[in-house]
């Protein structure tokens, strides 16, 4: 029950927003036309449904020390260990209830196919596929693939083999070339160098003369003798 001076109150505004009508300007933006959010409608009615992914890519983010026991058994059930710290689980109501227990330690993305793999995993072998880590996707290896031998190619490689024959005449040169420049043997026969005496030609640094002489500044002082 209301009480009466509150019926009052309400009575009075009812009275009031009915006597006195809304500003101009209100009326003004109730008049306008919305045709400029029709886009913005479409496009959420056009929407595509978001589609349940096989797959999972969970991350440990949090260590898995000082928490309960049965937190770290569902960690080890699933597959974690000290090295390994990220996997890729399946989408299922059993793995599905355990990461909800430690949802909290975890990280999980959507694992994610691109369009034109999705349908050819299941008839192509696995290990031509590899999990991107950085944006938690399923891709396609590349591998080399040499060229089909069309006539183009094989003239090119014609003309490449003819600029680098070896022909007699080439061999006869560079022979020829290693004999005056004395370097017949220099790909298998290490250099052996024989220093003779004075080629340096400083011979004023080897004075065998003086070479067993004591200088006189070395001379000890008991040895002295005063001159007679």
């Amino acid at each position: 029950m209301l009480r009466v001076c509150q019926w009052l109150h309400l009575t009075k505004a009812y009275k009031y927003n009915h006597q006195n009508p809304s500003p101009k300007w209100i009326t003004k933006l109730k008049s306008k036309s919305n045709h400029w959010m029709q886009p913005l409608i479409d496009y959420n009615k056009t929407k595509p449904v978001n589609v349940a992914y096989p797959m999972h890519w969970v991350t440990l983010i949090k260590p898995s020390y000082h928490i309960p026991y049965w937190e770290k058994d569902v960690i080890s059930e699933l597959g974690f260990t000290n090295r390994i710290k990220s996997l890729p689980i399946l989408n299922s109501q059993m793995n599905n209830e355990k990461l909800s227990k430690i949802k909290h330690l975890v990280l999980i993305e959507q694992l994610k196919f691109k369009e034109n793999d999705i349908n050819e995993i299941n008839n192509v072998n696995l290990k031509d596929f590899y999990i991107d880590i950085n944006s938690a996707t399923i891709k396609r290896r590349k591998y080399w693939k040499p060229k089909m031998n069309n006539e183009e190619s094989t003239e090119k490689s014609k003309q490449y083999n003819e600029n680098w024959n070896l022909s007699y005449k080439l061999l006869d040169k560079t022979v020829k070339r290693d004999q005056k420049r004395f370097m017949i043997h220099y790909e298998y026969v290490e250099p052996q160098y024989e220093y003779l005496y004075n080629q340096d030609g400083k011979e004023y640094r080897y004075d065998h003369e003086r070479q067993n002489q004591v200088p006189s500044a070395w001379i000890p002082f008991h040895s002295f003798k005063p001159k007679s």
